[in-house]
């Protein structure tokens, strides 16, 4: 499986946004994407959705490595990423 993943790498030649493919990793279930999401969450700068999204994958994926990135989301200033991290820590 994890071959199989990995040939989602990104590409060089490919002009991929690495964030799309944690999403798509974590999507599938891949926890090797949890350190990209939980930096995804936490970046104020991003897109409000994109951080929604991260914060959800993190709870589906309930990977212990991920619980300090989601209670540092608790103090987002945007109070619907906050919303999805105390979701996803449930």
């Amino acid at each position: 499986v994890y071959g199989w993943l990995d040939s989602l790498a990104l590409d060089e030649q490919q002009n991929t946004d690495p964030r799309a493919l944690a999403i798509d990793q974590g999507r599938l279930g891949d926890r090797r994407a949890v350190p990209q999401l939980v930096a995804m969450i936490q970046d104020e700068g991003a897109d409000v959705r994109i951080r929604r999204e991260a914060g959800a994958i993190l709870g589906k994926l309930a990977d212990p490595k991920a619980t300090a990135g989601l209670l540092a989301a608790l103090n987002a200033r945007e109070p619907s990423v906050a919303a999805e991290a105390a979701i996803a820590l449930g």
